[in-house]
């Protein structure tokens, strides 16, 4: 019996100590989740609470807190996917009920913003619009700094509507930076990254970056070679647009006309692309020009085009009528 209890007494000293150093090491992790949660680096911040959790053994409101604000923001930048959203879902719940039970254990502030979650949870409306009031917010600061040409100025607030609230308007000014050199690190790879998310989100700049990107393939960059099969490739998903259609048209047949670079010269090609594109074409100044180079192509002949002086003379007759109207 006095084995027994001299073990017990020796044991007490040394389990408090080992709860004390988990105490210890529990607020450092959480310290540092706090840290990476203000550096928008909400992954690293849920991984630091999995580990403050596994520390403390046991649910704590202040740490539940910082958890739910670290899905919000995943969830915020995954729409798609819903990953996030269920974990949210539950965590949320799970605070909600124990502020029922426990007020004076939970700030106002705290409960307030987990309780218009919840609502947002509960309405997703409510959580689309304040999505984009904030990305709106976000990019209109970033605006003003890059009207007045303070792209350093620029970049955080881009950064975050792209990133946190995943706005393709935010993106494309992102590939924007890139591609210019502006705030960022030249790079016409990383600008085509940028563009290409943009692009994915399907919103009202999605023409606008397919642009750019084939223009990057067209020109080369200072990391990225001239590719005219991707330039194609591009503008091919464009020749619909009634506004730019008749553009990417005329692109494709130069491309075909120039050969080179991934493409295969082809005249035959080139002048089918381009009588595609005088089509579509609204201004007589593009239809002039697009008419000039089939009459060129016909009067040159070969790379699959068979020469023919009478439908080049057609073509450069069309050609004048156009240019008489501007």
């Amino acid at each position: 019996m006095k084995r027994i209890l001299l073990l017990t007494l020796l044991l007490v000293p040394a389990v408090s100590l080992l709860y004390s150093q988990n105490d210890l090491k529990a607020r450092n992790e959480y310290e540092e989740a706090e840290k990476v949660f203000t550096e928008s680096n909400y992954s690293a911040a849920l991984e630091k609470i999995a580990t403050v959790e596994g520390l403390l053994g046991k649910w704590v409101p202040k740490v539940s807190y910082l958890k739910i604000r670290s899905l919000q923001r995943l969830a915020d930048q995954d729409e798609s996917s819903q990953l996030y959203l269920p974990k949210l879902k539950d965590e949320v719940a799970r605070y909600m009920k124990y502020a029922a039970d426990n007020k004076d254990n939970v700030t106002q502030e705290s409960f307030d913003e987990v309780y218009m979650i919840e609502k947002e949870l509960n309405d997703p409306e409510l959580r689309r619009a304040r999505i984009k009031k904030q990305n709106e917010e976000w990019f209109s600061k970033g605006m003003t700094y890059y009207n007045t040409k303070d792209y350093t100025g620029a970049l955080p607030w881009f950064m975050k509507a792209a990133v946190e609230g995943n706005a393709d308007y935010a993106m494309s000014m992102l590939g924007t930076m890139s591609e210019l050199g502006f705030g960022l690190p030249l790079s016409a790879s990383k600008a085509i990254e940028w563009y290409t998310k943009a692009v994915g989100k399907g919103g009202i700049v999605k023409n606008i970056d397919i642009v750019a990107v084939q223009g990057i393939y067209r020109l080369g960059g200072n990391d990225v070679p001239k590719n005219y099969a991707k330039c194609m490739e591009w503008n091919e998903k464009i020749t619909d647009d009634p506004t730019i259609g008749a553009g990417s048209m005329g692109t494709i047949g130069d491309l075909y006309a120039e050969g080179g670079y991934g493409i295969e010269q082809d005249y035959a090609k080139a002048v089918e692309w381009w009588s595609k594109a005088v089509e579509k074409a609204k201004s007589s100044y593009d239809k002039y020009t697009i008419m000039e180079k089939i009459a060129d192509l016909y009067r040159e002949g070969g790379h699959g085009l068979q020469k023919d002086k009478k439908l080049a003379g057609e073509w450069e007759s069309k050609a004048k009528l156009e240019k008489s109207r501007f």
